[in-house]
């Protein structure tokens, strides 16, 4: 785990684990719900991070909510997403400091 130096939660060296049968990520289009695409992990986190600061820094986001529940939902949950949680901001950027 890691941190930014402005305190935000790295999620770059995260290794994600799904909890779909599949073993694969889905992401789900909030305004047309049978629409599903699967997509890499790599994309996967990076549209988790984004849904997580948009669900997370506003009351008011009802889709995004959606959207980062649908996504959390597929995440094994660890250590690690469990840590995230307990942090406003997240980034998924290669510039990091070490754990605290």
């Amino acid at each position: 785990m890691s941190w930014t130096d402005d305190d935000k939660f790295n999620f770059h060296d995260v290794e994600l684990k799904s909890t779909n049968a599949s073993g694969l990520f889905y992401l789900r289009i909030p305004k047309n719900p049978p629409l599903t695409y699967e997509v890499s992990a790599k994309t996967f986190k990076e549209l988790l991070v984004v849904t997580a600061n948009a669900a997370l820094g506003s009351s008011s986001n009802s889709l995004a909510e959606e959207s980062f529940d649908f996504m959390i939902n597929q995440v094994e949950k660890d250590e690690n997403i469990f840590t995230a949680l307990l942090h406003k901001e997240w980034v998924c950027i290669n510039t990091t400091k070490e754990t605290k």
